[in-house]
């Protein structure tokens, strides 16, 4: 089966419906980091990616740097409170982590979702 082509007028309604870190933060980085390391070259792909294709991993790296975390940590949330203990790619509950060691300040900023992010975890909150 041959792909529909899309108009401009339908790329720009799917980006709208599936926006992106840049996109929606109106902050474009380029394509080419000035200080190319895995780590920044994967953190530039990612403000490119479509936030409805975000893995656990990707949730993992971006918050690990406190990055975007508006725009994250909602998603982060909606993931941990399917499994309190999801893993990206090293060891289970390391999406847990990095939200637990997002900067205060955000927390503060943000208290509905620090409470909604408590509610989670002591939702889940398993006694090893």
């Amino acid at each position: 089966m041959k792909k529909k082509k899309l108009t401009g007028k339908e790329k720009r309604a799917a980006r709208r419906e599936h926006p992106t870190i840049e996109e929606l933060e109106n902050d474009y980085w380029g394509n080419n980091p000035d200080y190319p390391s895995h780590l920044v070259e994967t953190i530039y792909k990612l403000r490119k990616k479509k936030l409805n294709e975000f893995t656990t991993e990707d949730l993992r790296i971006t918050i690990g740097q406190n990055l975007s975390l508006p725009l994250l940590i909602p998603l982060a949330i909606d993931t941990l409170s399917n499994n309190i203990l999801a893993e990206g790619d090293f060891y289970e509950g390391n999406l847990l982590k990095n939200v637990l060691h997002v900067k205060p300040e955000f927390w503060n900023k943000n208290p509905e979702l620090k409470l909604k992010f408590i509610e989670v975890f002591e939702q889940n909150y398993i006694d090893y």
